[in-house]
């Protein structure tokens, strides 16, 4: 994760329902916190502020890695903290890398990697304007 890329971190409290049988978060789960991320960054006005639920763009993804590292086990009222890293590569593709944290440990880490449509499913040959400007401006901004 050492090239450039635009930084969030996001908190969200695993519930107990998501608990396996052995009291440790279920191994689905662990990306469902990755994605809460990111559409918490795309929707934060302090960086894209859009609706990725696909009224102007919609990120299809292409390819998940995930590594496993701690188990989560349930504590009431203690944040998973996930930092998000989100990338352009190759001008067509996006990519989300994410570490989660648990306890000041890390818990997993990994990437989806995604291709771009529109709102009607069109796959793009190119990246939309206001979504590449607003990217070079926040690269600037908050290089990580």
């Amino acid at each position: 994760m050492a090239e450039r890329c635009i930084e969030y971190e996001y908190r969200s409290h695993p519930r107990f329902e998501d608990m396996d049988a052995y009291g440790i978060l279920h191994h689905s789960r662990y990306l469902l916190l990755a994605e809460e991320a990111k559409f918490a960054f795309m929707s934060d006005p302090d960086y894209f502020g859009i609706d990725i639920l696909g009224e102007k763009v919609k990120f299809l993804i292409s390819e998940i890695k995930i590594k496993y590292v701690n188990a989560i086990r349930y504590k009431t009222g203690i944040p998973a903290v996930i930092r998000l890293q989100f990338i352009i590569r190759e001008d067509i593709k996006i990519v989300f890398a994410f570490q989660i944290y648990y306890e000041n440990k890390l818990a997993c880490k990994g990437e989806t990697q995604h291709i771009v449509a529109d709102g009607q499913d069109k796959l793009l040959i190119d990246l939309p304007s206001f979504l590449t400007e607003r990217y070079k401006v926040l690269e600037q901004e908050r290089v990580g």
